[in-house]
């Protein structure tokens, strides 16, 4: 009866046992979950614009500055306008570029150019032709001078050989340079008159032919 008594007693001590335990893990289930940091909410998705929306981008390129320098190639003195690429002129900027043409030829000492002088007043007030000349352009035809049908003939004339030992006179178109800068003395029109000039050796001038003389009238027969 002890015994029995006993056993009784003891149940009711595990069940309590059991359900501290329960209410323990309860109590560090509950303590655990507070202690928990709270979930990252994701932000929402940026949504794309709609197609029919067109998207312009600008995109601006700036170049080489331009400036008035010498032409470097040029034979003249000359000023031109653009981006010099020549090392020199590039690391000596205040020497050789410009802001204006007229600071650069003033330094350079352009070819063909004269600083500007003042501003004119007021500008010219020169009327413009009322209308373009009309004169007409010639009407000469032009020359109608036919081809010569031969080819000329070099100029001959007598003159003194000047490769004989003697004195004569010969017919030709070369005389030498000598004798055409003596024409009048040198080259002649017959051998006569180069002859008769230079004495030709061996030569006799032609005389002249007897002249015989006509009877007047007819002999009269006497009976």
């Amino acid at each position: 009866a002890t015994t029995t008594s006993n056993a009784t007693t003891t149940e009711p001590a595990e069940e309590t046992t059991s359900s501290a335990f329960t209410s323990s893990s309860s109590s560090s289930s509950s303590s655990t979950s507070s202690t928990e940091s709270p979930e990252t909410t994701e932000s929402p998705e940026t949504t794309s614009a709609p197609n029919n929306i067109a998207t312009t981008t600008t995109t601006t390129t700036t170049g080489p500055p331009s400036f008035w320098y010498p032409d470097p190639y040029s034979l003249v003195k000359t000023c031109i306008y653009g981006a010099p690429t020549l090392p020199l002129y590039l690391n000596n900027p205040s020497v050789y570029l410009f802001a204006s043409q007229v600071d650069c030829c003033l330094a350079n000492d352009c070819a063909n150019w004269s600083p500007p002088t003042s501003d004119p007043t007021a500008s010219p007030t020169t009327a413009e032709p009322t209308s373009a000349p009309t004169t007409a352009a010639p009407t000469t035809a032009a020359p109608t001078t036919a081809a010569p049908t031969t080819s000329p003939t070099e100029p001959s004339w007598w003159y003194p050989d000047p490769d004989s030992d003697t004195i004569v006179c010969v017919y030709g178109s070369d005389p030498i340079g000598f004798y055409k800068a003596n024409s009048a003395k040198y080259l002649f029109d017959s051998m006569t008159e180069c002859c008769l000039e230079h004495g030709c050796t061996g030569w006799v001038p032609p005389t002249a032919s007897p002249v015989t003389s006509e009877p007047t009238t007819s002999p009269v027969m006497s009976e």
